[in-house]
């Protein structure tokens, strides 16, 4: 086969794997979002890297809160630069509707792995939340869910699964998709040292 049949053959390839890839994320749905149990609900938004995401996000999270689904909110993550601040008067937003005591801040996360194991710290310090909620973009919640079962502290936890509404445009969804693929083959190969020091390097 002559290398113009080649590269045909993998572009081909690739289109299939992106588009299974964002069939999985659209399946992902809701578990229960109503109240099942007296327990404490710990409802986790994860803080994305582009305003309007972050927002439908964070807009899922109070919705979550004046549902009474939840008990508290717990904002991990963070983006770079100036986004920054568009996420204070996010929170900010959040606050002045939830109410103080409800929001928290998870401390030092950077990145997918990161953000999960400062969920798992956050609960470490406040045992009482059994029930968690973790509020995502659908293309973000499929790399959670496989990384969180592979992370010994989330391994454990029951988690369920919040979509937002934010939806990228093509561009940005194989960008992203790719982005995905890249990630988990170097958290497999990597130490998880390692692996947050590739990932900071290369999105800060």
């Amino acid at each position: 086969m002559k290398i113009p049949g080649i590269l045909l053959l993998l572009i081909l390839l690739d289109g299939v794997a992106m588009i299974t890839h964002w069939n999985h994320a659209q399946q992902i749905e809701e578990n229960q979002t109503d109240r099942l149990s007296a327990e404490l609900a710990l409802g986790v938004v994860f803080f994305g890297s582009f305003g309007s995401e972050t927002r439908e996000r964070v807009r899922r999270g109070v919705d979550l809160h004046l549902k009474g689904t939840i008990d508290a909110l717990l904002f991990v993550g963070g983006s770079r630069g100036n986004a920054q601040q568009g996420e204070k008067w996010i929170v900010d937003q959040a606050r002045d509707i939830a109410g103080e005591d409800a929001l928290h801040i998870g401390k030092g996360s950077m990145d997918t792995s990161g953000n999960l194991i400062a969920i798992c710290h956050w609960l470490t310090e406040h045992p009482e939340y059994r029930a968690i909620y973790l509020v995502s973009d659908p293309l973000h919640l499929l790399r959670i869910r496989w990384m969180s079962s592979r992370l010994p502290c989330t391994a454990s936890l029951a988690l369920t699964l919040v979509p937002s509404d934010y939806y990228p445009d093509p561009l940005e969804r194989v960008a992203r998709i790719h982005a995905d693929w890249l990630s988990r083959i170097a958290f497999l190969l990597l130490d998880l040292e390692r692996y947050q020091s590739l990932i900071a390097r290369f999105r800060y």
